[in-house]
């Protein structure tokens, strides 16, 4: 296994301070699954010193080091790095925990929630493997470390995570796993809505089909409403935020936390999609719209109305809201003005309205 000079310098920095460091998580899972290289994305590390040791030691080789509960952001020629110091989460309620620190990799495991995501890897490319987490990602099974209906209890999110990773990597829904989310299925109101919406955003990164199947799974345990979700579309853009908008049917939903953006988009295009049938509507909005959110609005539309085809360039309007001031309008009269000819030009120019 060949690292970079950065990746070297983590396990060897551990090393002089009396400790190990191993990368742990999702980017040894891709390797195994994708066969991307170890250092393709992010590489978390997992470190058995103490979280102030860790910030001591890499702060000390010149990286700035940001501390924050138990992992030191570690930032070193340009190259990130999360470094979370080995632990035990005790008295866990459901969104915090406390933290107890532990030298044994094999303890930190336990705290981690699926079999896939709890694989380490040394400087030797060795790979340990507490949890048969390697079979089950082979088998496509994501599956809880120790009793899911403890570890939902522990952590609610975990209820948003186990269908997410299933989307992104299952093969076949552990039964037990989905037994224990939909017995703590009124919990998912207690997760706040910005991270949801990160665990939801990271789901819509899979294929449609498999989105289709793994909400409906969430659907059918009673995790989230029927009437919230459509999942009818048969097409569906590629951009992750449109997809979600479409998911929740061009209105806000009350699990979740949007973006402004994503906001001014389901109002816009709620005030237009009656419109989007009729040519002489569809081209004002044409040239009315900012040529992203027409973009947009356009690829929504596509997913609710199969019929809908739209592939013009449209010709310019040869005038402008600055010409028309030049002529002498001034205040409202501009904007009335450009909208009465622009109506006009549409009528004339523009072919077959």
């Amino acid at each position: 296994m060949k690292f970079s000079k950065y990746a070297l310098k983590i396990f060897e920095t551990a090393k002089e301070a009396g400790g190990e460091a191993r990368i742990v998580g999702g980017a040894i899972r891709d390797f195994l699954l994708l066969e991307k290289p170890i250092e393709s994305g992010d590489v978390d590390f997992s470190i058995n010193l103490p979280v102030e040791k860790v910030a001591e030691i890499f702060t000390k080789i010149g990286a700035k080091v940001i501390t924050k509960y138990a992992t030191n952001i570690v930032v070193w020629h340009s190259r990130v790095f999360e470094i979370t110091s080995t632990r035990k989460d005790e008295n866990c309620d459901g969104r915090y925990a406390t933290m107890i620190f532990t030298t044994s990799f094999e303890e930190d495991s336990n705290r981690r929630d699926f079999t896939m995501n709890a694989l380490y890897m040394n400087q030797d490319g060795k790979i340990f493997d507490y949890h048969n987490g390697v079979e089950d990602l082979k088998e496509g099974l994501v599956k809880f470390i120790g009793n899911p209906y403890y570890r939902i209890e522990e952590d609610y999110l975990r209820i948003w995570r186990f269908f997410r990773f299933f989307a992104l990597y299952g093969k076949r829904m552990d039964v037990e796993g989905f037994d224990a989310c939909k017995k703590n299925a009124e919990k998912i109101y207690l997760i706040s809505k910005e991270r949801a919406t990160t665990e939801v955003l990271k789901m819509l990164k899979s294929d449609p089909e498999k989105i289709k199947f793994t909400l409906g799974k969430m659907i059918e345990a009673g995790i989230l409403k029927e009437e919230d979700w459509n999942l009818e579309f048969r097409r569906i853009p590629a951009d992750v935020h449109l997809r979600l908008l479409i998911l929740i049917r061009m209105k806000e939903n009350n699990l979740l936390s949007l973006p402004v953006a994503q906001k001014k988009l389901i109002k816009l295009y709620n005030s237009v999609k009656e419109k989007m049938e009729n040519k002489e509507d569809l081209y004002f909005f044409y040239y009315t719209t900012n040529p992203e959110d027409f973009k947009n609005i356009i690829e929504i539309h596509k997913s609710f109305n199969n019929a809908f085809v739209f592939e013009k360039v449209l010709p310019s309007v040869p005038f402008s809201q600055q010409s028309i001031m030049k002529e002498g309008f001034v205040g409202k009269e501009i904007s009335s003005e450009y909208k009465a000819r622009l109506k006009a030009f549409i009528k004339k120019m523009v072919p077959d309205v």
